[in-house]
């Protein structure tokens, strides 16, 4: 294909541009078969390589218009609908994409089908009544063929009643025929009894045999109870016995194995922060059960725990040494590539203190931990035996559920149902 211009390899709002002087219109169509076809080039052909994601256009001297589009194997003339009218109609191979005037035929579609039949129209008014022509001279010409019988005309509007007329009477008329006979009549009322004289006693029969036992007839209903009678007067009190002896004392019983306290929770929310620490950790009594566990900062030490209303005075002296958690998980978690591990913790308020602080050693770490995919119902516990911790009488005791987290995600949030019990 010759142009008037050379190809630019310019980009024009990420398109690569083809100038073309308007001559090369007439090229157009080449230009289009090449685009639809993709037919292998040939050694005389131009052959336009657009770059990755961009097309191939044709554009005005002013470089402003696009006469040829082509984009991802699509071609347009934008300007095509602006174009004088033309008779004939272009058509495509749908094989090759190849160009060319329409076959015979190719642009007929299908005969539709029938339409309905449209409603039949209104009569038309009637025409006016012409003219009476002139009167001929010439000779009285053949009978003509009867006319068309015309359209009736309106009914004309009655005329008055005529004055009644005052004629002789007439003959009387013949005597009609019997009419049909008319219905059956209702029936008559009963006539009144009779009031012959009655017949003798006719002559007494045969006694028949006696007829065979009836069944035994349903049990009858339940009387209705009767009313309670009237309670009768208290008797007066009879003499004090004398006191009897004071019985021998009783066999010494086996030792006890200790005080044991449990404490519970349905709902004790938790969480970890920035580094994978506790949070928000869970206070619960050293006995009782709570539902949801009021929520405090995590800390080795609390200034002011009675403010909770979880923390519990012993009335005795006492030395702890065993402590066993167990815990629900409430809530579905994934922690791929994280670990969450929960713990338990006892603390001391010491007689006559308002501070309250960890007991070294007396505390446990939750396995199996929080990993992976966590389902509702995972179980976790922990337990602890053979401490020693003395309390003294007037110490308070409360406990610490909390958490820690380690891997990718460290800030972390459980909801866990939590069952305590500590023992001497």
């Amino acid at each position: 294909m010759r142009l008037a211009h050379n190809i630019l390899g310019d980009s024009i709002r990420g398109r690569s541009v083809m100038r073309v002087s308007s001559p090369a219109i007439n090229s157009l169509c080449v230009c289009i078969s090449v685009a639809l076809t993709g037919a292998v080039a040939h050694a005389a052909d131009v052959t336009v390589a657009a770059p990755t994601g961009g097309g191939f256009s044709v554009r005005d001297s002013s470089n402003s218009t696009d006469w040829l589009r082509v984009y991802n194997g699509a071609a347009s003339i934008p300007a095509l609908g602006s174009l004088a009218t033309q008779t004939n109609a272009l058509c495509f191979d749908i094989t090759t994409g190849t160009l060319g005037p329409c076959a015979s035929g190719s642009s007929v579609g299908p005969t539709g089908a029938t339409g309905m039949i449209g409603a039949m129209g209104a009569t038309g008014v009637a025409g006016a009544i012409g003219a009476t022509g002139a009167t001929g001279f010439g000779m009285t010409g053949a009978a003509g063929v009867t006319g068309a019988t015309g359209v009736q005309g309106l009914v004309g509007v009655t005329g008055p009643t005529g004055v009644s007329g005052s004629g002789a009477t007439g003959v009387t008329g013949n005597i009609g025929a019997t009419g049909v006979t008319g219905a059956n009549g209702f029936t008559g009322a009963t006539g009144a009894t009779g009031f012959g004289a009655i017949g003798a006693t006719g002559v007494a029969g045969v006694t028949g045999a006696i007829g065979a036992t009836g069944l035994i007839g349903a049990i009858g209903f339940t009387g209705a109870t009767g009313a309670t009678g009237t309670t009768g007067v208290t008797g007066a009190f009879g003499p004090t016995g004398v006191t009897g002896s004071i019985g021998s004392t009783g066999v010494t019983g086996v030792a006890g194995s200790g005080a044991v306290f449990l404490s519970s929770s349905t709902s004790a929310a938790i969480n970890t922060v920035l580094g994978g620490s506790a949070g928000n950790v869970a206070i619960l009594p050293l006995s009782g059960a709570i539902g949801t566990a009021p929520t405090v900062t995590s800390a080795s030490t609390y200034s002011n725990p009675t403010s909770w209303g979880s923390m519990q005075v012993l009335p005795k002296a006492i030395t702890l040494t065993t402590l066993q958690l167990t815990l629900v998980n409430l809530n579905a978690q994934s922690l791929i590539g994280t670990t969450v591990s929960p713990t338990v913790r006892l603390f001391k308020v010491p007689a006559g203190s308002t501070t309250g602080s960890a007991i070294p050693g007396f505390s446990c770490i939750a396995a199996p931990p929080l990993t992976g995919i966590v389902a509702v119902g995972q179980l976790s516990s922990c337990g602890l035996v053979g401490a020693s911790v003395s309390f003294s009488a007037g110490d308070a005791v409360f406990v610490e559920i909390s958490e820690a987290s380690t891997g990718l995600s460290l800030i972390n949030s459980s909801n866990y149902a939590v069952s305590v019990s500590v023992a001497e």
